[in-house]
C-alpha cells in the first residue's frame, strides 16, 4: 500500500468520525433511551474506525488536509448536488412539465456557475 492509499485512507477514517461526532450531536434531541442506543452504536462503529485505522497504520490525529483541498472538495460536492437538483434527476419525484424543467434547468445552471466562479476564485493564486 502506498503513502497516496494511506493517506486517503487516513482521510476518510478521519472524515467518518466527524460524521459520527455529528450523529452524537444530533441524537441528544432524542429521547433519552433511544439516544442511548444510538450512542452505545456510534461507540462500537468507533471501535471499528480504530481497528481500521491500527490494521492500516493510520494516524486518525494527523494532520487534517489543508484548506484549499477542503474548499475544492466541498464545492465539488456542491457541485454534485446541483446536478442532482436538474430535472432529469426529479423523474422519480414526479412528472415535471416542460416549462418547469427549463425553469429548474435554468435555475440550476445560475447555481452551477456560481460554484465555478468560487472554484475559479480558489484556483488562482
Amino acid at each position: 500500500m502506498t503513502e497516496g492509499h494511506r493517506r486517503h485512507l487516513a482521510v476518510s477514517a478521519r472524515y467518518i468520525s466527524q460524521l459520527l461526532d455529528e450523529a452524537d450531536r444530533v441524537s441528544t434531541l432524542l429521547p433519552d433511551a433511544r439516544q442511548q442506543r444510538i450512542a452505545d452504536a456510534v461507540s462500537d462503529v468507533r471501535r471499528e474506525v480504530v481497528q481500521f485505522a491500527r490494521r492500516y497504520g493510520l494516524d486518525l490525529h494527523g494532520p487534517k488536509i489543508d484548506a484549499l483541498h477542503a474548499v475544492r472538495v466541498q464545492l465539488s460536492v456542491a457541485s454534485i448536488s446541483v446536478s442532482e437538483m436538474r430535472s432529469r434527476s426529479m423523474r422519480g419525484y414526479g412528472l415535471l412539465d416542460d416549462e418547469a424543467a427549463r425553469d429548474l434547468d435554468s435555475a440550476c445552471d445560475a447555481l452551477e456557475s456560481a460554484i465555478q466562479r468560487v472554484q475559479h476564485a480558489s484556483d488562482v493564486a
